[in-house]
């Protein structure tokens, strides 16, 4: 039988998830306890309750004339690293590979890892699947978003209320979390290498249009560091006609008499469905390769950059040890972290 949550703790949820929304910002004062007992139609002593609770997790503090003020330790989040929310898509083979990687991972140090779909950074509904996660108490998070995130307000409340952030996959600068990722620069290099040491001159990048992501942008730009032709980049969007475009693209070539000698694509998903659109064309057959990974049991001879998913993962863990631990004077940084070309 499920048992019901203390009106004192549902007034000071609901005082939480007003602050992430960016209803009470760092400063601003609280609304009187007359008006939050009116507003949550509680008695006196329970918001008090529920004042004393925001006060001893230190987000709020009484100031003598001033009321109630948000003040928003950002030290308020040392906690046992004992649960991990895991918010991420579950779209792509990549995802199957991490998640199994950083459970393993969580397990030997006695963690449970909480998985949650990602939701689509653009909408309310980010901060809506924060407020579960804080009111549930977990204070440890590793975002992978799948559409890339532009929300530092939301960002700087997560942290400030006390969660511990890491991203993964994506690069975000900003001062309240770490970030993950594989070296995109060196994967680019490693495989544009290795395609001119088998003697291929003329490579073109296949790449997505629509994935905001940093490592889409970075690996794009990586390319155009070795390419100076315009016309050697070709960005898909995301599309049940996938293969069908892309045969489209190599028969277009083809007219041109411009197939190249490889294709060297942004993620396996992409080179994956080259190879099925190569299956049907009748022309000049260039040599694909990509980053990422993919079930190898498909194309088995694709060559390709592997993602290290126990360093990366293991970092992901080592950065919220670091921001839990009370001794260390945390500091955001990047980590990028090189893989290996799997022939």
């Amino acid at each position: 039988m499920k048992t019901a949550t203390p009106l004192f703790l549902q007034v000071k949820n609901q005082i939480y998830a007003q602050i992430l929304d960016g209803n009470y910002s760092l400063g601003q004062r609280l609304p009187t306890e007359s008006d939050l007992c009116a507003e949550f139609k509680a008695s006196r002593v329970t918001i008090r309750k529920a004042l004393d609770e925001l006060k001893a997790e230190r987000v709020v503090s009484s100031v003598q004339g001033q009321g109630t003020i948000v003040t928003l330790d950002q030290n308020v989040s040392k906690n046992a690293l004992d649960t991990i929310a895991l918010i991420a898509s579950a779209h792509d083979y990549f995802f199957g590979s991490f998640l199994d990687t950083f459970d393993q991972l969580a397990a030997q140090q006695d963690a449970l890892v909480v998985y949650k779909s990602d939701p689509d950074p653009y909408n309310e509904e980010t901060s809506t699947t924060f407020k579960h996660i804080h009111a549930r108490h977990i204070r440890n998070c590793v975002l992978w978003p799948n559409l890339g995130f532009h929300n530092e307000g939301l960002l700087e409340r997560l942290r400030l209320l006390g969660i511990n952030l890491v991203f993964f996959d994506h690069i975000y600068e900003s001062a309240h979390a770490d970030c993950v990722t594989l070296d995109n620069v060196h994967a680019i290099k490693t495989l544009h290498t290795y395609l001119k040491e088998q003697g291929h001159k003329q490579i073109n990048y296949i790449g997505w249009n629509d994935v905001p992501i940093s490592s889409t942008a970075e690996r794009i730009e990586a390319f155009q560091q070795l390419n100076d032709k315009p016309d050697q980049i070709h960005l898909f969007n995301r599309s049940s006609t996938l293969e069908t475009e892309m045969l489209g693209y190599l028969t277009d070539l083809s007219k041109r008499s411009a197939i190249p000698d490889a294709l060297l694509c942004g993620n396996g998903d992409l080179a994956c469905s080259m190879q099925r659109a190569l299956e049907k064309f009748d022309g000049n057959k260039p040599q694909v390769v990509c980053v990422d990974e993919f079930p190898r049991n498909v194309f088995p001879d694709m060559v390709c950059y592997t993602q290290p998913m126990k360093k990366m993962a293991a970092k992901c863990f080592i950065c919220l040890v670091k921001q839990n631990d009370p001794d260390l004077q945390w500091q955001a940084k990047t980590y990028r972290i090189k893989g290996v070309l799997l022939k």
